[in-house]
């Protein structure tokens, strides 16, 4: 009976070392890959999951704020990258539309 305790207490330390030992997963990190392709104009924006991560992946985010992990070697993903980076750096270059106040003038 001793014995049994012994393994018992040495297979829990063991248990417990491997578990610390592994590296940790972010909550970022995705568990499996969706297959479906994701119209572009349902897309609100894509990230790279962590390099801390065990499955590559990347995470678009939809319109309606759902969280899709797909395969960064699909063609439709890069295409989606790219026509992404293309939205951004129009709706940073165009200029202000906002219409310039007049300075109050002063009567002395």
């Amino acid at each position: 009976m001793r014995t049994l305790s012994s393994l018992l207490v040495l297979l829990l330390l063991c248990s417990l070392q491997l578990t610390s030992s592994a590296a940790p997963l972010s909550a970022d990190c995705c568990v499996k890959l969706e297959t479906l392709k994701i119209p572009l104009t349902r897309v609100k924006s894509i990230k790279r999951t962590s390099s801390d991560c065990l499955l590559k992946a990347i995470v678009v985010e939809t319109v309606i704020g759902k969280q899709i992990c797909v395969d960064p070697d699909v063609a439709w993903v890069s295409s989606h990258i790219t026509a992404l980076n293309q939205r951004h750096n129009n709706a940073t270059a165009r200029p202000s539309t906002a219409i310039p106040t007049m300075p109050s003038l002063t009567v002395s």
